[in-house]
């Protein structure tokens, strides 16, 4: 299939925005390919599922940067044993919260339908009812067949599915004459995909990064940011825009 290019980024400054987390500031940027014949118009009046992200797309060598402790938190939280896939449920529950938000800011007269956090064992149980999409050969998506999106009472026309997910901090250290400074942040890069039930075929794909400012390291509410932001990200640009 034939692609369009597409880069676009933007960076936001923002004092104490998020309730506690003390970020100074946050980054998204995104690149992707299109379908050159899709349409924005194509989504008015449109479901779009946000599925549900599974471990095994989690890179590793870059899991969630929590510390242990925070990390039984979420579990306990979110009813999970999987210290991972808990962190992965708040960071989904936050984006699509925000997708859902976003959607009236950015003009899209789209529906935003997610899975609750109860479901996720259901969503997941048969591999079988996933359809194993790739565009680049490397980065490989579960896409949800939509029997079973009918089967857990979710209709949808469009997902977006994520994939290829890691996570990092970064330090970075400048100085300014005898002054030092130390700006820290909290860092999300991923790989999206949208997905058409209407005619079986991938709208879009590409990579979506975020940044959250912390201080000195990284905490459960800015993972919620990074999820935020992630799925407005994904949103807010074509195919989903003009």
């Amino acid at each position: 299939m034939r692609f369009s290019r597409l880069k676009a980024s933007c960076l936001l400054v923002i004092v104490g925005l998020f309730g506690g987390t003390g970020c100074s500031s946050t980054y998204a940027s995104s690149e992707r390919q299109v379908l050159p014949s899709f349409q924005s118009r194509d989504f008015a009046k449109k479901r779009l599922f946000i599925a549900p992200y599974p471990v095994q797309a989690l890179d590793p060598e870059r899991a969630v940067p929590l510390e242990k402790d925070e990390m039984r938190a979420l579990g306990r939280a979110y009813k999970d044993r999987d210290p991972n896939r808990a962190a992965l449920k708040a960071f989904y529950s936050t984006g699509a919260e925000g997708a859902k938000s976003s959607i009236g800011d950015l003009g899209l007269d789209l529906a935003v339908v997610d899975l609750a956090n109860a479901r996720w064992r259901d969503y997941f149980q048969d591999p079988e009812q996933f359809l194993n999409v790739t565009v680049d050969g490397k980065t490989r998506y579960q896409v949800p067949d939509q029997k079973l999106l009918r089967d857990l009472g979710v209709e949808a026309d469009f997902s977006v599915v994520l994939g290829a997910l890691a996570y990092s901090t970064t330090t970075t250290i400048t100085n300014n004459g005898a002054v030092r400074h130390r700006s820290d942040s909290a860092d999300f890069e991923g790989r999206f995909l949208v997905w058409d039930y209407r005619t079986s075929q991938v709208l879009a794909e590409g990579k979506v990064e975020c940044s959250v400012g912390t201080h000195r390291r990284a905490t459960p509410d800015i993972l919620l940011d990074l999820g935020r932001l992630t799925l407005e990200e994904i949103l807010a640009k074509r195919p989903f825009r003009g």
